[in-house]
């Protein structure tokens, strides 16, 4: 159970008014009860909204960690397949260069896209 849990507040709220709607002699006592309901609606909501902006700010993070992950391994893919395509001494042919340099280029676009 959360410490802003809504039924449990609701049900509190509700014996207190329940409890004193028997002591109401004015109308003062009554805008005073009404008071209590509003403020505690009100609580409600304002509760419920920083829960769900911790929860965003919790995503927000975890999907700056994972971006920052995909920027490092496309950086590893450039820096590999431009070592690999600046070495002269390996036999890779036309069409695996071709391929090597697809990939460089592929790598180069998808990190200047973030």
């Amino acid at each position: 159970m959360t410490i802003f849990a809504t039924t449990p507040t609701v049900i509190y709220t509700l014996a207190l008014v329940f409890f004193w709607i028997k002591d109401l002699h004015s109308l003062a006592d009554a805008l005073q009860i009404l008071s209590l309901l509003l403020f505690s609606t009100l609580a409600l909501y304002f509760s419920k909204q920083r829960l769900n902006l911790l929860k965003s700010q919790r995503e927000i993070k975890a999907l700056e960690k994972e971006a920052t992950s995909h920027r490092d391994g496309l950086l590893k893919i450039i820096h590999l397949t431009s070592e690999i395509l600046a070495d002269n001494r390996l036999p890779l042919g036309k069409t695996g260069r071709d391929h090597l340099q697809a990939i460089y280029k592929t790598a180069k676009e998808l990190l200047e896209e973030k």
